[in-house]
Parts: C-alpha cells; sequence; structure tokens
C-alpha cells in the first residue's frame, strides 16, 4: 500500500510538473511562420494570419536612385512591420545605424531609463514610458515598458542590445484599442504565456 502511496504521489509530482511547464512554454502552433533577416541575423515566429512587412526594403525598393537609401542603409536598417491581414498595425521590430541604437556594450536597463520622463497620467488614465515586468528575450536582459495614450496608441515596447546593438520590438494587445475610451484600453498580459504577442517574444532569437 506504501509503495502505491509513493507511486501515486510521484505520478501526481510529475503531471503537475509537466502541466506547469507546458502552461509556461505553451508550442508554437505547426500553422506559424518563420521569418528571418538574413542580413541583421534574427528571426521569430509569427501567426499565419498576420503578414510581415520589411518596411526598409520597401522604402529602398521605392527609391533606388536616392543616395540616402544607401547598400548599407537597405541592409543593416531593421524596420520589420507586422500587421491583420486587413491591414492594421500590430507591431515592430526595429534597429537601425544610428549612436542610439548602438550604444555598444552598456546595461540596458541604465542606458533606457536614464532619459525618459515615466508615467506621466492624463486624466488618471493615459501615461507613457510606465515601467512594466522585466523579461529576457533571446536570452537577454530586456527592459519592458507599457505605453496608453491618445495620441499614440496603446502598445508594449521591449528594449535588448546584442553585440553593442540594440533592437526594439512593439507589440499590441488584441483589445487595445476597440473603444474610444482610453479606459478600456488594453497592455498585453504577460502571464498569458499562451497569446501570440508572448509565443512571438518566446521564439525570437538571433541567427549568427
Amino acid at each position: 500500500m506504501k509503495t502505491k502511496l509513493i507511486i501515486l504521489a510521484v505520478l501526481i509530482i510529475v503531471l503537475g510538473g509537466g502541466w506547469y511547464y507546458y502552461k509556461n512554454n505553451p508550442s508554437i502552433p505547426s500553422d506559424w511562420l518563420t521569418y528571418t533577416d538574413v542580413y541583421n541575423g534574427f528571426s521569430f515566429k509569427y501567426p499565419s494570419n498576420l503578414e510581415v512587412r520589411n518596411n526598409t526594403q520597401l522604402a529602398c525598393a521605392a527609391h533606388p536612385n536616392e543616395p540616402f537609401y544607401s547598400s548599407t542603409y537597405c541592409n543593416t536598417n531593421v524596420g520589420t512591420g507586422l500587421y491583420s491581414l486587413e491591414g492594421n498595425w500590430v507591431g515592430a521590430i526595429e534597429s537601425a545605424v544610428t549612436p542610439y541604437f548602438n550604444p555598444g556594450d552598456v546595461d540596458v536597463s541604465e542606458y533606457i531609463l536614464k532619459d525618459k520622463v515615466f508615467e506621466q497620467y492624463y486624466d488618471g488614465t493615459q501615461f507613457n514610458n510606465k515601467i512594466a515586468e522585466q523579461i529576457n528575450i533571446a536570452g537577454l536582459p530586456t527592459v519592458h515598458l507599457q505605453q496608453n495614450t491618445r495620441q499614440g496608441g496603446t502598445y508594449d515596447e521591449f528594449f535588448f542590445i546584442d553585440k553593442g546593438r540594440m533592437y526594439q520590438i512593439q507589440l499590441t494587445a488584441d483589445d487595445a484599442q476597440l473603444t474610444a475610451d482610453s479606459e478600456q484600453w488594453k497592455n498585453l498580459d504577460m502571464t498569458d504565456k499562451s497569446s501570440w504577442q508572448i509565443r512571438l517574444l518566446k521564439s525570437f532569437k538571433f541567427t549568427k
């Protein structure tokens, strides 16, 4: 009897641990797509009902003879937009060959947080640069900020630095701006590990 109880207890622990792990590390659905930036060396997975646009390459193609759009600019600037199939913006991954995005080997929290004005509230509901739960992306320390203003909309920002270069990811919640009332706007629920936004962040990785 004692042996059976021990086996039952072990099974409960194993199953409970497996459930907890799956809840916090949901798998990527089989119909998701992979976007790879071969020039800048990163990739991420995204739902098939979204569209990824390389806005940098689109701008370069539209201005082939303008000196500003040099091969260096076109190949090394990251301007990747995420859109719904209806054409609505839902997120972006950005970086650039500018001093701001190339701070060198510095602490991302100190770099991002030193000059921003935080948690400015308007009418008790709107805010910008609100410091949220900090996470890791691609194994790197990441600053997570929330925005909620009538002017700029509602979205979450994630900043991290790899090899001296900073990357910025912006994502909106699915119900971020369904009404004109900012009190009902929502930022990402970071506890919902099954959301496409959190899965996308977890799938982001550097390839070189």
